[in-house]
């Protein structure tokens, strides 16, 4: 440019009065795209202008082009002291792609409609690493399950505590949490109970209000403790045929063996409880108790994120195989937070979860009892000391209670064709308990 300025004050012409213009496709992509990023909007112009006028327009896109690169290397360096330490950060997490792939199956393994297509058997349940779980259809008759069902093994140490302050520190309400705790949880697995405790033990005859409305104690079990005295409660208007009380609430074959008829979220609640607190006993198996309390701290912390969850889990347990499982844990955190949450607002579940404490011989007087609440507990859910089982039977369909002769033909063959289902039920229920 300062040729050929020279050269037209050489050549006694004022200065701008010779026209010149670039040759064609001079400017590329790449300086096209800086002078659009510089300019923005008014990009189209300037290089309208720059090939009509490359004298005077080229001096003012070279300078702010150089103020523009100065700037940016400026706030580049800035930048660059975050960036720095960011990378120093994620880059080893970011290696770890078996975490990534972990996560993204687990996250769809763990959906609702999943374990409910295991129970049914539509799909075969996957492992995952977390726990042992196996679709049979073959019977048990130790445990009375005649039809297909999902066999769980939990681990030998379950740590109920620590699932306790992981769910409660993510349920939205704490009553929520207590609720399904007291409820249900507590009651199955022998725990102690979080909320306040009644002092009242009511007598067999009292008078009493329910979650189903009013109704009369028929009977009362676990004596004089408030903490393990259980009832069995009749609404006035149900008329049912006599019952052999004591009978009905002998144990099954082995003392420490439960049952009960549940709904979907009390089913998916279990599921997710049993996932949490699998993965828990494993991480606390592999690494110190100072260690396993301080992620356990910092998962159930206000505030903090899964990034500082993950670095912290790295630094503790970054050598050990199972690492894909412990990095995942406040995902499965949250999903059972959510399952309780759920459970915690259906009044049935709980009346369910109550049935279940009455350690009721008869399985298919049970599951009567069930069905008159909701038609909704198709969940067969029993436990015996080192396995879980889940049986999907729908309200519609018999209860088998041996190999071959269903409940409906039992009925038939006592001779008690005239009966009312529910009568057949009862009349069924005396013969099991003679």
């Amino acid at each position: 440019m300062k040729k050929l300025k020279e050269a037209e004050e050489k050549a006694g012409q004022p200065i701008g009065r010779l026209q010149y213009h670039l040759k064609p496709r001079s400017l590329n992509s790449i300086q096209i795209g800086a002078i659009a990023r510089i300019y923005g909007d008014s990009g189209d112009e300037v290089i309208q202008h720059l090939l009509s006028n490359p004298l005077m327009v080229v001096p003012i896109v070279h300078e702010r082009m150089l103020e523009k690169d100065r700037e940016w290397r400026k706030a580049k360096a800035t930048l660059m002291q975050g960036w720095k330490k960011e990378i120093m950060q994620h880059c080893h997490n970011s290696l770890d792609v078996k975490s990534y792939f972990y996560m993204v199956e687990l996250e769809k393994n763990v959906s609702d409609e999943n374990f409910i297509e295991e129970c049914q058997g539509i799909i075969e349940p996957k492992q995952l690493d977390i726990q042992q779980i196996k679709f049979h259809t073959d019977h048990n008759p130790g445990m009375l399950l005649f039809d297909p069902y999902l066999l769980l093994s939990p681990p030998k140490f379950i740590l109920h505590e620590g699932v306790y302050k992981l769910v409660s520190s993510q349920v939205k309400s704490n009553h929520a949490m207590i609720r399904v705790w007291d409820n249900f949880i507590a009651p199955w697995f022998g725990l102690s109970q979080k909320g306040d405790i009644s002092t009242v033990v009511y007598k067999a005859g009292e008078k009493v209000k329910t979650t189903m409305g009013d109704g009369e104690i028929l009977s009362v079990q676990g004596g004089d403790d408030p903490k393990t005295v259980r009832y069995l409660v009749i609404s006035p208007h149900d008329t049912p045929a006599p019952v052999d009380v004591d009978a009905l609430y002998k144990n099954l074959k082995n003392p420490d063996d439960k049952v009960l008829f549940g709904t979907a979220s009390m089913y998916i609640s279990l599921r997710l409880y049993m996932c949490l607190a699998t993965v828990l006993s494993k991480l606390n198996e592999n690494i110190t108790d100072p260690e396993y309390n301080s992620l356990l701290t910092l998962a159930t912390k206000k505030g903090s994120d899964a990034a500082e969850y993950e670095t912290q889990c790295r630094k503790i347990a970054g050598a050990l195989p199972e690492l894909h499982m412990f990095l995942n844990i406040p995902h499965l955190v949250k999903r059972c937070a959510e399952a309780f949450s759920q459970m915690s607002e259906e009044d049935e579940s709980i009346t369910l979860a109550h049935f279940s404490q009455l350690q009721i011989k008869d399985i298919n007087h049970l599951r009567s009892l069930s069905l008159e609440v909701t038609d909704k507990a198709v969940y067969r859910i029993q436990m015996n000391p080192n396995e879980l089982f889940f049986n999907y039977l729908p309200s519609k369909e018999e209860l088998r209670l041996s190999d071959s002769i269903p409940l409906s033909m039992e009925a038939e063959e006592i001779g008690d064709t005239s009966l009312e289902p529910e009568a057949k039920r009862q009349k069924t229920a005396d013969i099991m308990v003679e």
